[in-house]
C-alpha cells in the first residue's frame, strides 16, 4: 500500500510537470533573452508564418513584442500578452503607442498553439505571419529584429518593473543573405583584428554616466577598417544587464579634448561640438546591435598616407547603472577589422541637420514642435559623384520624439533616406541600408519634440538635457574638397544669420545666402500610420 501512495504522489507532482513542457525539438533556434525569459522559433517560409515559443519564470502575465526597427522601444511596438489563469492559458494581440498598458488590437492575428505552467514557470507555444497586413502589427523581415519581453507577477496586466528588456533576433535570413555574405571579407584580403577597451575603468554608483576614453588606431602606413564589433565585457554585463547602454566612436584630431581623455573619464558628449575637435561619427551601438560590416567595395581609410586617414578615435560609453552599485569595473569598447590591401573605395561620414547645433530654443509645455532643415540641392550638386549610402544614424536627446528625413530628385519625392516614428534616447542605432545618392538630390530633415514635462525652454546643445537634430550617413565613395573630407549638410545659424554649411570643417564653406531649409516639405510626410484602425481586418 505503502508503494502505490508514493507512486500516485509521483504521478501527481511529476507528470504534470513533463506534460507541460513543450517539444523543445520542434524549434531549431532559440535564444536565452535573460535569466528568466527563453525564446524559441521557427519559420515556415513556404507559407509565410512564424512559430515562438516562451518558457519563462513567472506566475504571472508573460509579453513579447517586435518594436519599430529604427527604435525598439515600447512605443511603436507589436505585443502579444500571455497569461494562464483557472480558465486555462489565453493570448491577446496588443500594440503600444507610449509608455502605458498597451491597446488591444482590433484584428487579432496571434493564434495560441498551447499554454501551460508548472513549477514556476509558464510556457507558451503561439503563431502568426510574418506580414499581417495589419497597421496595428509589426512585419517580421529577415535580418536582425528588434524585439522587447517582459513579465510580471500578477495575472492581471500590469507594470513589469525590472523584469523587463529589448534586444535583437535574427528569426531569419533572405533567401540569398548566408552568414559568410555578411562577413564581406575578400578571399585576397589580408585581415588584422585590434581591440580599444575601456582599461579597468570603475563606474560611478549613479544612473546615467558618460565616459570618454582617447585611443591611437594601429600604426600602419594606410589600410581600410572593413569591421567594427562592439565587445561588451561579460562580467560587467553579467553583474548589470544593460549595463552598457550605448556606445559612439568618435572619429577625432590629437588636441586638448582628445588628450583630456588618454585617462578615461567621465565626459559630455562631443557629438556636435566643432571645439573638440570630433568632427564625425565611426561606428554607433546600442543595446543588441550587430557589428557595421562595410560593403566590401569600401573601408574606413586608416594611417598617415592619406590626407583623410584617421588616426584617432574617442570612445564614448553610456552606462546605464540601475542599481548604482560601486564594485562594476568596465572593459567594454569596440574591436576593428582592418587591411592593408586598399578597397576600390574609401568611406566616409557626412552630418546633415543641424550640424553644429545651432537650432533655435524649443518653448516649454509644448506636446509638439518640428524642426526641418535640409542638404539643399545647391550643396550636392557641387558633388563629383554619385554615393551609397550604407548606414545612417538619426540622433536627437531626451524630449525627441520623431525623426523622418525625405529624399528628394528634383520636384518629386522618391522615399525616406530614414525614419523613426517613436524616437527613443534610450534606442538609439545605426541603419544598415543601400540607397544612392546623385548630385543635385536634395534631403529635408524632419526633428519634432515634446517638451510638455520642461518648465523652461529647451536649448540646442552639447549636454544630455539640451538638444539635437543631427543625422549621420556612413556612405561611399567619399567626397572631398580641398583633398578634406566632405563633413557637413546642413544647417547654420549665428546670431543674425541662419545659412546652409555644406562641405569641409573650414568655416569657409559656409553659405549665408542660402537659407535652411531652401525648400521646405509639404505637409503630411511625417504622418504616423501604425497604430491606426484597419478598415478590415486581413486574412
Amino acid at each position: 500500500m505503502t508503494k502505490q501512495l508514493l507512486l500516485l504522489l509521483f504521478l501527481t507532482i511529476y507528470v504534470p510537470i513533463l506534460s507541460f513542457c513543450f517539444n523543445t525539438t520542434a524549434y531549431p533556434n532559440s535564444q536565452v533573452l535573460s535569466s528568466y525569459y527563453t525564446l524559441y522559433w521557427r519559420v515556415d517560409k513556404a507559407t509565410s508564418q512564424i512559430y515562438m515559443a516562451f518558457e519563462v519564470k513567472t506566475n504571472g502575465w508573460i509579453g513579447f513584442g517586435i518594436g519599430e526597427q529604427t527604435s525598439g522601444s515600447m512605443p511603436g511596438s507589436d505585443m502579444v500578452i500571455g497569461v494562464i489563469t483557472d480558465s486555462g492559458p489565453s493570448i491577446t494581440d496588443r500594440y503600444a503607442l507610449a509608455f502605458s498598458t498597451p491597446f488591444i488590437d482590433d484584428c487579432q492575428s496571434w493564434t495560441l498553439v498551447s499554454g501551460s505552467k508548472s513549477a514556476g514557470q509558464v510556457f507558451f507555444e503561439v503563431s502568426r505571419k510574418l506580414d499581417t497586413g495589419d497597421t496595428q502589427d509589426r512585419v517580421i523581415p529577415p535580418g536582425p529584429v528588434r524585439i522587447l519581453y517582459a513579465t510580471g507577477a500578477s495575472q492581471q496586466l500590469s507594470y513589469h518593473g525590472a523584469t523587463r528588456g529589448a534586444t535583437m533576433v535574427r528569426f531569419y535570413d533572405s533567401t540569398s543573405s548566408t552568414k559568410k555574405d555578411r562577413t564581406k571579407k575578400s578571399e585576397f584580403e589580408t585581415v588584422q583584428t585590434a581591440k580599444f577597451l575601456m582599461p579597468d575603468v570603475k563606474v560611478p554608483p549613479a544612473e546615467t554616466t558618460y565616459m570618454c576614453a582617447s585611443f591611437v588606431l594601429p600604426d600602419i602606413s594606410d589600410g581600410h577598417i572593413i569591421q567594427v564589433d562592439p565587445v561588451i565585457d561579460v562580467a560587467s554585463e553579467d553583474a548589470n544587464p544593460d549595463f552598457v547602454h550605448h556606445m559612439l566612436i568618435h572619429i577625432c584630431d590629437v588636441g586638448q579634448f582628445w588628450q583630456k581623455y588618454i585617462t578615461p573619464d567621465v565626459c559630455f558628449s562631443p557629438l556636435g561640438n566643432l571645439g573638440t575637435g570630433c568632427n564625425s561619427l565611426l561606428y554607433a551601438w546600442a543595446v543588441g546591435m550587430d557589428s557595421l560590416i562595410l560593403p566590401p567595395q569600401a573601408g574606413f581609410r586608416i594611417g598617415n598616407e592619406s590626407s583623410h586617414g584617421i588616426v584617432q578615435i574617442i570612445i564614448e560609453i553610456h552606462y546605464n547603472n540601475v542599481h548604482q552599485r560601486t564594485d562594476i569595473v568596465d572593459r567594454s569598447g569596440i574591436r576593428i577589422h582592418y587591411t592593408p590591401t586598399l578597397r576600390q573605395y574609401d568611406a566616409g561620414v557626412m552630418t546633415l541637420g543641424d550640424v553644429v547645433v545651432k537650432l533655435p530654443d524649443i518653448s516649454a509645455h509644448t506636446p509638439y514642435i518640428e524642426y526641418e532643415t535640409d542638404c539643399p540641392s545647391q550643396c550636392t550638386s557641387q558633388w563629383a559623384h554619385s554615393i551609397t549610402v550604407f548606414a545612417d544614424f538619426q540622433h536627437m536627446h531626451q524630449i525627441g520624439k520623431q525623426m523622418w528625413t525625405t529624399h528628394w530628385r528634383g520636384d518629386k519625392m522618391i522615399g525616406y533616406l530614414n525614419r523613426v516614428d517613436f524616437y527613443s534616447f534610450d534606442f538609439q542605432q545605426n541603419t544598415p541600408m543601400n540607397i544612392e545618392i546623385q548630385p543635385g538630390d536634395r534631403f529635408n530633415i524632419h526633428c519634432a519634440y515634446d517638451s510638455s514635462s520642461r518648465s523652461s525652454v529647451t536649448k540646442f546643445g552639447e549636454s544630455s538635457q539640451d538638444e539635437m537634430c543631427m543625422e549621420f550617413i556612413s556612405y561611399y565613395p567619399i567626397i572631398t574638397t580641398d583633398q578634406r573630407p566632405y563633413v557637413f549638410c546642413g544647417y547654420v545659424r549665428d546670431r543674425t544669420n541662419v545659412g546652409t554649411w555644406c562641405g569641409d570643417i573650414n568655416t569657409r564653406q559656409i553659405n549665408w545666402n542660402l537659407k535652411n531649409p531652401s525648400i521646405k516639405d509639404p505637409a503630411g510626410t511625417g504622418t504616423i500610420t501604425f497604430g491606426k484602425k484597419p478598415t478590415v481586418c486581413p486574412v
